[in-house]
């Protein structure tokens, strides 16, 4: 079994999903709001939509753009290559007897069936991998490799050999 992850304009774009869902309607009520008011109302709607706009900045658009920037910063984009005995990341070579520890760090949401609109587009897409070895280094991979990466991870190292931590921003 060979398997290899790679992080791609896709996988990243899957992380923008519910964004672009919540803009494509926040457009279509802007345009009915636009055509059914009558002109003296135009200075109400104009109030409306600034604050809808700075609301949708700071809610939704955001926190996804501080946690894209933040694992696209953190330099891990080298493919990851799982094979039956060893991962290979970058230039490391990583034996599956030398993983000491599997944490997957993401919010709530991610590890719990979703609960609907009262989570923000980040709160399932975005988490990550910290593993360390018996020689003390740390790697990260992060939900740009995949949105299912952890539970097709979890498939391939053994379930059990993972940690959940729930955090409200899992930034690394």
């Amino acid at each position: 079994m060979m398997k290899t992850f790679k992080i791609t304009t896709s996988t990243i774009a899957y992380t923008f999903k519910d964004v672009l869902t919540t803009f494509v309607f926040g457009v279509m009520l802007l345009g009915i709001l636009t055509f059914g008011i009558t002109p003296e109302d135009y200075s109400d709607l104009y109030l409306v939509i600034q604050i809808a706009a700075i609301g949708f900045v700071f809610m939704m658009l955001l926190p996804n753009l501080i946690l894209l920037w933040n694992y696209l910063d953190a330099g891990i984009n080298d493919p990851l290559t799982v094979f039956d005995d060893r991962l290979e990341f970058g230039d490391k070579t990583i034996s599956l007897d030398d993983i000491q520890h599997l944490q997957i760090i993401g919010t709530y949401q991610h590890f719990n069936p979703p609960v609907g609109v009262s989570t923000l587009p980040y709160n399932d897409y975005f988490y990550y991998i910290k593993m360390t070895t018996k020689h003390e280094e740390i790697f990260y991979f992060t939900s740009l490799y995949g949105y299912k990466f952890d539970k097709e991870l979890k498939k391939m190292l053994g379930e059990h050999r993972f940690e959940n931590k729930i955090s409200s921003f899992p930034m690394i």
